[in-house]
């Protein structure tokens, strides 16, 4: 009985090891994966309007139409790596809760999360 007891603290120490270990590298990675550019605010903005405008006639579309349809609107008068503004106002976008993905979708698909009507002279 007592070595059982020992064993389930060594477990549980080593579990405990193991979540803080883990938790550590998930940190790491998400410190990783966002990339530390400064975007020019101009820039920035104009990949905003862009993809928001993309949504907007588009109503859902995936990452990598997303990604096409903004490099054929405005690759021409860009200088630079356009891939990763699209990727920084993405992720900027969805954590303002201005984009949001679509659920039950696969691939995953975005979409604005508020869409304005239509006018009948715009359609």
């Amino acid at each position: 009985m007592k070595k059982t007891v020992e064993r389930k603290r060594e477990v549980g120490k080593e579990n405990g090891k193991a979540a803080v270990k883990k938790k550590a590298v998930q940190k790491e990675a998400e410190q990783k994966s966002v990339p530390e550019i400064a975007f020019d605010p101009v820039k920035k903005d104009l990949v905003r309007q862009t993809i928001i405008t993309v949504l907007w006639r588009t109503e859902e579309v995936t990452y990598p139409v997303l990604v096409e349809l903004v490099d054929e609107e405005i690759g021409s008068h860009y200088k630079g790596d356009l891939k990763s503004y699209i990727e920084g106002v993405k992720n900027d976008l969805v954590a303002r809760k201005l984009m949001e993905i679509s659920p039950g979708k696969t691939p995953t698909h975005f979409r604005l999360a508020q869409r304005l009507e239509k006018q009948e002279d715009e359609v």
